[in-house]
């Protein structure tokens, strides 16, 4: 068979020529002379050249098509749903309060302020000229009061309180608790002394016709001396042991407290003077060394009654406390007084007695009666860290009808009886007198601390 390119006659042209195709051969070329038996196979191939063809252009048209048209925007993606982030508990929230464990341990530094003892005029002067019957007399209006006639002791004063507590019961509702607290003593101490050109003197009311009288120390011509007056208030103590049960837990907790408390408080006031007299008829050298001393002990026992809430918000508290102690408060009072003479060449000589201190009131008795003790407070905490809470708290407690040393002190004096006569007094004149005054008293302050559960 022979290959070559199909030639055609076109019958619209007057000569015949031959036109050759432009384009390579597609199929294999005929030849230019068939035999009549095969004019099926000479279609056959025209009817697939024209299909190939066809199927070219649609290809050809398709593909310029897509090429001019614009890119098509790819479709928005969905961004994937965010995850859910797990319910948190507030900072540092444990169970129930906040805490962790069922074992607590408090401890806080204590600045308190106590109410004051009320001391009466112990130590007046008189101004240089005045007349021996007049010096350091009380209602003179040339007397002027050294020491007393105020409150005295009311310094602030550092302590400290101390508490620990556990939870019994699993769900937190019935626990025991104990404290204990201590506060520093605190002494007024006021002094003077004169060569005799400044007047010193002690006054009193005579006992046998209410005058207005003073003991003289230092006047000039007469007598040198000196006076030290210690008014101490003494340490403060005090300890509880409660039931704790916790009845409300919602917006606030609630628990009730009971259980026994007890305190402890002292008091005393000394005067000590030294005279040395200038004068006949008194040996040269001669000194007379006098002293009162009041002291008092208050020692309370009772049954402890009490409210305490707490307020939660994250990692911060209030907490406030109600609590009143009802219950015997046995009181102790003691007062003694001596004189004590030393001339040069003798022996010593001791006398009981002072000037307060007589023998009408120096012994030492005691009493019971009800009282009872409120406190309140309001503390503030920060918790920083699960088991550890920074607490800065106020705290208020009312000590009534204690016994107070200066209150023991009556002005009132026999001359009869002071050193160094020896005379017996008898009613109306039996003074100065045990007293047994009552007075109340109050401590307020500030505590900063810290809490440890675990």
């Amino acid at each position: 068979m022979q290959f070559g390119p199909v030639l055609q006659s076109n019958p619209s042209f007057p000569h015949k020529r031959k036109v050759r195709s432009r384009f390579p051969p597609i199929i294999p070329t005929l030849p230019a002379t068939l035999p009549r038996d095969r004019p099926a196979l000479v279609d056959g191939a025209n009817i697939m050249r024209k299909r190939l063809t066809v199927a070219l252009c649609a290809a050809l048209a398709s593909v310029s098509t897509a090429l001019a048209q614009p890119p098509a925007e790819a479709p928005p993606s969905t961004p994937p749903p965010p995850a859910e982030r797990p319910i948190l508990p507030p900072p540092f929230a444990g169970p129930e309060d906040g805490a962790v464990g069922r074992i607590w341990v408090t401890g806080e530094y204590w600045l308190a302020w106590m109410q004051g003892a009320k001391v009466p005029p112990l130590v007046t002067t008189s101004p240089a000229g005045t007349d021996r019957t007049l010096a350091g007399l009380l209602g003179v209006p040339t007397t002027t009061i050294l020491f007393g006639d105020g409150r005295v002791s009311e310094d602030a004063r550092n302590g400290f309180r101390i508490g620990a507590g556990s939870w019994l019961d699993a769900d937190r509702t019935l626990g025991i608790e104990a404290g204990f607290s201590l506060l520093e003593s605190n002494a007024t101490i006021f002094g003077a002394a004169s060569d005799g050109t400044t007047i010193l003197a002690r006054p009193f009311l005579s006992a046998l016709d209410n005058s207005s009288q003073s003991a003289l120390i230092a006047f000039p011509g007469s007598s040198s001396g000196s006076i030290v007056v210690r008014a101490e208030s003494g340490t403060f103590s005090e300890a509880h042991v409660d039931f704790v049960e916790k009845f409300y837990d919602g917006p606030f907790r609630a628990e009730a407290l009971l259980g026994y408390r007890y305190y402890r408080y002292d008091e005393g006031l000394n005067v000590q003077q030294l005279i040395t007299p200038t004068a006949a008829p008194f040996v040269p050298g001669t000194q007379i060394a006098t002293f009162d001393d009041f002291v008092t002990h208050n020692e309370f026992h009772g049954a402890d009654l009490g409210l305490r809430t707490q307020f939660r918000r994250d990692a911060l508290s209030l907490d406030l406390l109600g609590k009143v102690a009802v219950g015997n408060l046995h009181r102790i009072i003691k007062i003694n007084g001596g004189q004590t003479t030393s001339v040069p060449g003798t022996a010593p000589v001791t006398t009981s007695g002072g000037l307060l201190a007589l023998s009408s009131n120096i012994q030492t008795t005691s009493n019971n009666e009800w009282s009872f003790l409120p406190e309140i407070g309001a503390t503030v905490g920060w918790r920083i860290k699960p088991n550890l809470r920074v607490n800065l708290g106020y705290s208020g407690l009312f000590l009534y009808r204690i016994a107070r040393a200066s209150e023991q002190v009556d002005l009132t004096a026999n001359p009869n009886l002071i050193p160094p006569a020896a005379g017996t007094a008898v009613p109306p004149a039996n003074h100065p007198a045990l007293l047994l005054n009552r007075d109340s008293a109050w401590i307020q302050g500030l505590t900063l601390g810290m809490e440890f559960t675990y």
